[in-house]
């Protein structure tokens, strides 16, 4: 179905196809294309798509600074100016509003003192922002009921935001939470 759709975007365009899966269906639409109307200038583009990569770049900026300052650099207060309080995160983890990013990274620094995320990757199409983290610390304080074990830990995320008016409206994330579980001493690793 989704090589389906692919096929029917216009060739030479910059659609995004975003698949959300929720559970058990899935519901794939491409990202709006440029309007046909726009005249075009070959070397340097419409002048909507010009404010659209402003926007695009701004954006992207938005969740950058998110995970910079406030999961990195811990200044939680810019919670309130990045992060609408009608925000929403389909990761249950997750409270609403700036209050619920602000205790989500309070929570991971608290039993991780040197948690720190590396971006791999950012994307953006129309109001979406797509950013690809590395993320890594050292257990030293209690997470998740769990007691400081002194391990390592690395994982991934993939986290999407829906950015409404320069601040976060809504979120969605894919993490590699096995990872996680190992680093936290609670899957212990398959050996022969």
């Amino acid at each position: 179905m989704f090589e389906k759709l692919l096929d029917r975007l216009p060739y030479g365009t910059a659609a995004i196809a975003i698949c959300v899966v929720h559970l058990g269906s899935s519901a794939c639409r491409p990202a709006p294309a440029a309007p046909a109307s726009s005249a075009r200038d070959p070397m340097m583009g419409t002048a909507e798509s010009k404010g659209r990569i402003m926007n695009l770049e701004e954006n992207k900026a938005l969740v950058v600074r998110v995970i910079g300052d406030v999961f990195n650099g811990r200044k939680y207060e810019l919670a309130d100016s990045l992060v609408r309080v009608d925000f929403h995160s389909h990761n249950p983890q997750l409270g609403v509003g700036p209050e619920g990013l602000r205790s989500f990274a309070q929570r991971f620094a608290g039993g991780f003192p040197d948690f720190v995320g590396d971006i791999r990757e950012t994307m953006a199409e129309g109001d979406r922002v797509m950013v690809r983290t590395h993320w890594r610390g050292t257990h030293t304080g209690t997470f998740a009921g769990v007691r400081a074990t002194g391990n390592r830990i690395e994982f991934e995320t993939v986290d999407f935001f829906r950015i409404v008016d320069g601040k976060l409206a809504e979120h969605w994330d894919v993490a590699d939470r096995l990872a996680l579980q190992r680093g936290l001493g609670l899957i212990q690793p398959v050996t022969k």
